[in-house]
C-alpha cells in the first residue's frame, strides 16, 4: 500500500509525502499492458499475439505514468479524508519538487511531496440571541399602491375609438399634407402616422389638439411636433426621423420640405381603464381571491412588504456576516493561498494577486465562519428542496412550456442535479436561504421603519460595499 507521511510546518501548513512503491502499481501495470496486447493489431503479428515487450516499449511509459499519478491523487485525498484535515484550496506540489521520472528500465518506488494549507481551529463567538441588529421595514406609501392599481386597471382595460374628444393619454392617427403658404402644396409630400399625445412637445400645440376631435384638421410644424430628445430618434438627427417615420420617404430622398403641414385627425385610440369589478379582480389577482378594492389594496401592500422584507433579510445577512468576519480575524496560511491563487489564475500576475489578496482572505474568513454557523444550526439541503429550487429557477424561462407534465419537468430536474456543478450551485442556494432565515430568528432585531427611497439608498450602498470588498483577479488591459 502507498504510504503518506505528514510533517507539520506550523498550525496552518503541512507537507504530505506520498510514496508509491513498485508493489503498489505493478499488478495494475501488468493488467493494463495485457489489455493493450489483446487489443493491439501490429504489423507482423496476429491480433492478440504481439509480444508484451513490444507493447511495453510502445505504450509502457504512458500507461505507467497514468497509473502512478492516479495512485498519488487517490492516496493523497484518501489520507486527507481519513485524517479529517480541513484544508483550504487544493494540495500543491512543494516548490522544489522534481517531476516524476518514469524509467522503464528501472521501475522502482516514486515519491512526491505536497504542500497543504489547513483551516484554523476556532470557536464561533460573538453571536447569540443577545446580538442586536437593525432590521429595516419599508413603509409602503399609499401613492405607490394607487399607481400600481392604476397601472393594473390600464393594462386590463380595453381600446376604444372616441369620436367626440381627445384626451391626454390618447393616441391620434394623423394624415398630413405639406402646405405652401396656407394651401396644400400641389405635388407636395404626404404621410400618415400615429403619435401619443404625451409626446407632443409644445404645450400650445397639445392644447390645440385637446380641443379637437376625429375628423378635425389643424396646422402643425411637423419637425417640432414630437420631443425627439427622448424617443426613437437621436437628438442629433430629428429631421431624418420625421422623414422616415412620419412621411415614409425613401433613404436618399433629400428634396426640400416645408415644415408646415395640414394634419387631419383620422382616428383617436383610447385605452379605457378596467372597472374595479369582480371580473377585474379575478383577472389580476386570481379567481375569488379578492372581492373589494380594499382587499385588493391590502393584498398589494402585503406583496410589496414581502418583496422589501426579502431584500431586508439580505441586508441583515450582510450586516451579520461583516460583523462576524470582523470579530473573527482568523489566521490563514497566506503564502500557501497566494501560491494556490497563482496556480488557479494562471493569467493573473503575482502583483495583482498580492493587491487583491486581503479581500480574498476576508472572503475566506467569512466562509469559515459561515461553515460554523451552518454546523451550529444543523443546516442541510434535502433532495426535495433542491428539486423545488431547480423548478422555481427554470419555470420563468419555459414560456409556453410552463404547463409541461410533471414527468418531463422531473426529468429536467434530474438531469440538472446530476451535473456536479449544478448540484453544488443549488445546494449552496438552499443552504444560504436557510442560514439567512436561521440568523434572522437567532438574533435580536430592532426594527427601523424607513421610506422606500431611503431603503433603496441603503441597498445601493450595501451593493457598492460588496463590490469594493470582492477580490478581482482579472488583469487590467494595457
Amino acid at each position: 500500500m502507498p504510504k503518506v507521511l505528514r510533517e507539520d510546518v506550523d498550525n496552518l501548513n503541512s507537507i504530505l509525502t506520498v510514496v508509491v512503491e513498485k508493489a503498489d502499481y505493478q499488478p495494475k501495470f501488468k493488467s493494463e499492458l495485457n489489455k493493450y496486447k489483446n487489443q493491439a493489431h501490429l504489423k507482423g503479428f496476429r491480433k492478440g499475439k504481439t509480444p508484451i515487450s513490444a507493447i511495453k516499449k510502445m505504450f509502457g511509459k504512458g500507461v505507467l505514468s497514468e497509473i502512478v499519478n492516479d495512485l498519488f491523487q487517490k492516496e493523497l485525498f484518501k489520507y486527507i479524508d481519513q485524517e479529517k484535515l480541513n484544508i483550504l484550496g487544493q494540495p500543491l506540489l512543494v516548490k522544489d519538487q522534481e517531476q516524476l521520472d518514469i524509467d522503464m528500465k528501472f521501475m522502482g518506488d516514486y515519491e512526491l511531496k505536497f504542500e497543504i494549507g489547513i483551516s484554523p481551529d476556532f470557536e464561533l463567538s460573538g453571536f447569540d440571541e443577545k446580538s442586536a441588529y437593525t432590521y429595516y421595514k419599508v413603509e409602503v406609501p399609499n401613492e405607490t399602491i394607487d399607481k400600481e392599481l392604476d397601472d393594473l386597471r390600464q393594462r386590463a382595460g380595453t381600446m376604444t375609438n372616441p369620436e367626440d374628444d381627445i384626451q391626454e393619454n390618447d393616441t391620434v392617427t394623423l394624415a398630413v399634407k405639406e402646405l405652401e403658404g396656407k394651401k396644400v402644396k400641389e405635388g407636395g409630400v404626404e404621410g400618415q402616422f400615429s403619435i401619443l399625445m404625451d409626446r407632443i412637445a409644445k404645450k400650445k400645440v397639445k392644447k390645440e389638439f385637446l380641443s379637437k376631435k376625429k375628423g378635425d384638421t389643424l396646422e402643425v410644424n411637423l419637425f417640432e411636433l414630437e420631443d425627439l430628445s427622448s424617443g426613437k430618434a437621436s437628438p442629433e438627427d430629428p429631421e431624418a426621423f420625421v422623414r422616415k417615420y412620419y412621411l415614409n420617404l425613401e433613404e436618399g430622398d433629400d428634396r426640400e420640405i416645408n415644415p408646415t403641414f395640414e394634419a387631419s385627425i383620422v382616428d383617436v385610440m383610447r385605452r379605457e381603464d378596467a372597472e374595479m369589478d369582480q371580473a377585474f379582480f379575478d383577472q389580476v389577482f386570481g379567481e375569488n381571491k379578492v372581492k373589494t378594492e380594499e382587499e385588493a389594496r391590502e393584498l398589494m401592500r402585503t406583496d410589496y412588504e414581502k418583496h422589501f422584507d426579502l431584500q431586508a433579510d439580505s441586508l441583515l445577512y450582510k450586516t451579520v456576516s461583516d460583523d462576524l468576519t470582523d470579530k473573527h480575524a482568523l489566521p490563514l496560511p497566506d503564502n500557501f493561498l497566494k501560491r494556490w491563487l497563482e496556480t488557479t489564475n494562471e493569467k493573473v500576475s503575482e502583483q495583482k494577486i498580492e493587491e487583491e489578496y486581503d479581500k480574498f482572505a476576508r472572503q475566506m474568513q467569512w466562509t469559515l465562519v459561515r461553515s460554523k454557523l451552518v454546523e451550529k444550526f444543523e443546516i442541510k439541503a434535502e433532495e426535495s428542496e433542491l428539486a423545488d429550487k431547480v423548478k422555481a429557477s427554470i419555470l420563468p424561462y419555459l414560456g409556453y412550456m410552463q404547463n409541461m407534465d410533471d414527468g418531463m419537468l422531473n426529468q429536467f430536474v434530474e438531469r440538472t442535479l446530476n451535473d456536479p456543478n449544478q448540484y453544488s450551485k443549488y445546494y449552496e442556494e438552499v443552504v444560504s436561504e436557510k442560514l439567512q432565515g436561521a440568523i434572522k430568528e437567532a438574533v435580536s432585531l430592532k426594527e427601523e421603519v424607513v421610506t422606500k427611497e431611503k431603503f433603496e439608498e441603503l441597498m445601493a450602498e450595501a451593493q457598492k460595499d460588496n463590490q469594493l470588498k470582492s477580490p478581482n483577479f482579472t488583469e487590467e488591459e494595457e
